[in-house]
């Protein structure tokens, strides 16, 4: 589920982080993304494999990715 945007960021609900292939991914609303450590919000604590939480990152990020019905 998306949650509200914030200065450009969208949030999305209880994601979970897993490592596969020597990459960090994470499962969003049924879909496996790259976890984009760099472009997180700073209030996002997902981090390492296992991690479960919400995620925050870029519109266009989500967006570019398909993550977003807009």
């Amino acid at each position: 589920m998306v949650g509200p945007s914030d200065n450009g960021y969208v949030w999305f609900d209880d994601v979970r982080v897993f490592f596969r292939d020597w990459q960090l991914m994470c499962a969003v609303d049924g879909k496996v993304v790259p976890l984009p450590v760099l472009l997180l919000h700073p209030d996002c604590t997902l981090s390492g494999d296992g991690d479960v939480g919400p995620l925050g990152v870029p519109r266009q990020w989500a967006k570019d990715r398909g993550l977003l019905g807009d």
